[in-house]
């Protein structure tokens, strides 16, 4: 589940919202958004804050995938930045 940094204006009162996703397994981690979202930029950061990986991408229904396994930590922070809105969360493998 990813939190919503910051919005330009108002409240989303869709009743679907457009807020990209994303889940994580062992080694992975996946981001989806439903709906195309062009120029958003994925930072990976590690529980001290250092970035570990940094990526402008299209997010879209189809999973994006990040393969942790080589970062060599187990706790993370993932930033997606939008020209709308930053969304982010942490998990632990």
């Amino acid at each position: 589940m990813l939190n919503k940094k910051s919005a330009t204006q108002g409240e989303d009162k869709r009743s679907l919202s457009i807020d990209p996703r994303a889940t994580y397994d062992a080694s992975t981690l996946y981001l989806y958004a439903p709906l195309e979202w062009e120029n958003v930029e994925v930072t990976l950061y590690d529980a001290y804050g250092n970035v570990l990986f940094t990526e402008v991408v299209i997010l879209s229904p189809v999973a994006y995938r990040i393969e942790l396994d080589g970062f060599g930590v187990k706790d993370f922070m993932v930033e997606l930045t939008t020209d709308e809105a930053d969304y982010y969360g942490e998990f632990s493998l």
